[in-house]
């Protein structure tokens, strides 16, 4: 199965209760009944060792499911779970990659700062 049929066969799935912080997913929890279980039959290994281990008799965490066997790259109460967008990682790869620069001046800045001082505790033994 395709990855973007995966990832719509798990956003088909109703969302009951989702538990996020502002930084971390930490559940997306669904139903556990007979259309959650043909739905995970396509996406992971074992469905009822899966639900043993990920959810209860009322609802299952689709997050494992999503991230490790899916490999989702991420979920959004609006979207549901999602890849990023080419444009996306882009973006995300220049703000990277101007952090590492700020950062490598920054460093530059302090390795000058320390060989001065280095200089003059030297000149003064």
């Amino acid at each position: 199965m395709e990855l973007h049929k995966k990832i719509e066969a798990l956003n088909s799935l109703e969302v009951v209760r989702f538990e996020a912080t502002e930084h971390e997913l930490k559940h997306v929890f669904t139903h556990n009944n007979e259309t959650t279980k043909q739905v995970l039959k396509d996406l992971v290994p074992d469905v009822e060792a899966y639900i043993s281990s990920y959810g209860n008799n009322e609802v299952v965490d689709l997050t494992v499911a999503a991230f490790h066997y899916v490999q989702s790259d991420y979920w959004h109460p609006d979207k549901g779970f999602t890849l990023f967008s080419k444009e996306e990682l882009l973006g995300f790869l220049e703000q990277k990659e101007h952090e590492n620069r700020v950062l490598a001046q920054k460093n530059h800045e302090l390795e000058t700062k320390l060989a001065q001082i280095q200089s003059i505790l030297s000149s003064k033994e």
